[in-house]
């Protein structure tokens, strides 16, 4: 059976914030003056959702749509009839900045609240979640059935379990099989993984592709595909023990995005804005896009129209020249929360019960964290349509295992906004010199945190 996310434009989930399913998560937009009353039809469609005679009852924050959170919602009560659960859904602009005052302040705070992973390092070393590794909830017996390092990015810096996640983000290229057949001479995962072990064989390629082409394809889609999977591969976190990573290693990132742009490799599109994801179905001009297991769900099928009948067989996955990840959604418990047994039952049906993620698979085809769950999807054969034949969540999983976790911090976001989103775009369109752009981002990042060493 196809399953398709309805066809929409994602200029606006990054506008407002990160992709995080994107992580996995897509975002609400809603307007401000609009969101009292969006909370309100939440809650009063949770309420009506309830299963009868519930013995209890939870809050629950997100920025997901309504959409997804009544989709886990509701799969949860499969499971779980007896708990009641009031899901709120916040703009993404303004989420993070609501919970965290709600937590400090303890009034209307959720139960449970729902965090893509950069900003759940923002709440680390904080007492405002709970810590899940021992009793009574005995997190910490379930991390050896998490992909290794969703099982780490659960943890705070002092080893407490803070949070669990439903999903695994391999990162990896998601490539376009009539594309790659035409101008690389195959569509085979294994050969075409074959063409681009590297970063010097991926901009020499895109030059080949360039030029067959009259420079109508591009290899690449932006400079995106080429810096979120450098970025995931960083030797540490951005900041530890008081000093920022190496500014020798993001001037690294630099020369390699402009030297794939020298060779005509990427398309010079700007991730997640509408040309970029028009170019999805039936305006094909690149190749691949470097995106995690969510890319073919949250990128591809979002912007492919649903009734589109000529997408079977039409993607492929492959590994990026290393193991990365980026994003995933997180769930937490607030520390003063009045209702924890079955704050407690949520978040554990959602992130490590069986039943509950097989039910999450055959709805959205992502990837999960739980092993045995990934194991069960693997051997009873699981296929997505747009991948044909290929064992995708065998691929992905392969790419997850190899993984090594990266620490999160409260800096990531900010670091990365300033890099990738500002100083990098200067360099890739000769405003600025390397030299100028590096020596900007340095004196960007020291006016946000004079705390940090910088060099």
């Amino acid at each position: 059976m196809k399953r398709r996310f309805p066809c929409m434009f994602l200029s606006v989930v990054l506008a407002g914030g990160l992709l995080a399913g994107c992580g996995g998560q897509k975002t609400g937009t809603v307007p401000e003056k609009e969101q009292a009353g969006t909370q309100k039809a939440a809650a009063e469609a949770a309420s009506q959702a309830a299963p009868e005679g519930a013995s209890d009852e939870i809050t629950v924050w997100t920025s997901l749509t309504q959409e997804e959170i009544d989709n886990y919602v509701e799969d949860f009560n499969a499971v779980n009839p007896d708990i009641k659960v009031n899901a709120v859904v916040f703009p993404t602009d303004t989420y993070m900045t609501k919970l965290e005052a709600a937590l400090r302040s303890g009034t209307g705070a959720p139960d449970v609240f729902l965090a893509e992973i950069r900003d759940l390092g923002k709440l680390k070393g904080s007492d405002l979640i709970e810590d899940l590794s021992g009793e009574p909830y005995g997190a910490a017996e379930l991390m050896d059935d998490f992909i290794p390092y969703v099982a780490e990015l659960c943890k705070d810096d002092d080893g407490h379990i803070i949070g669990l996640s439903y999903q695994s983000c391999p990162g990896g290229f998601w490539y376009y099989k009539p594309l790659a057949k035409e101008y690389l001479g195959t569509d085979d995962p294994e050969e075409v993984q074959k063409l681009l072990p590297d970063w010097d064989s991926i901009a020499a390629i895109g030059e080949e592709v360039y030029e067959k082409s009259g420079g109508e394809v591009y290899l690449m889609d932006s400079p995106a595909s080429v810096v979120a999977p450098i970025l995931g591969t960083r030797p540490g976190a951005y900041v530890q023990d008081g000093k920022m990573l190496e500014l020798s290693y993001f001037r690294n990132v630099m020369e390699t995005a402009l030297k794939i742009r020298e060779h005509h490799g990427d398309a010079m599109l700007d991730a997640w804005d509408a040309t970029w994801a028009s170019c999805f179905y039936g305006n094909n001009k690149f190749i691949l896009f470097g995106q995690p297991s969510w890319g073919l769900h949250y990128c591809v099928k979002a912007n492919t129209p649903a009734d589109a009948a000529d997408t079977d067989n039409t993607w492929g996955f492959i590994q990026a020249p290393a193991a990365y990840q980026d994003g995933g959604t997180w769930l937490s418990m607030y520390s003063g929360s009045q209702h924890k047994e079955a704050a407690w039952t949520f978040i554990k049906t959602i992130t490590a019960d069986e039943d509950y993620l097989l039910r999450y698979v055959e709805r959205t085809g992502d990837m999960v964290g739980y092993k045995p769950a990934i194991e069960k999807v693997i051997a009873d054969g699981f296929r997505d349509p747009f991948t044909g034949d290929q064992n995708i969540y065998q691929a992905m999983y392969d790419a997850a295992m190899e993984i090594k976790p990266l620490s999160m911090t409260k800096y990531d976001i900010a670091i990365e906004n300033s890099f990738k989103n500002d100083k990098l775009k200067l360099a890739l369109t000769g405003e600025m010199s390397i030299d100028e752009a590096m020596q900007a981002f340095a004196d960007d990042m020291q006016t946000q945190f004079p705390e940090l060493t910088i060099e």
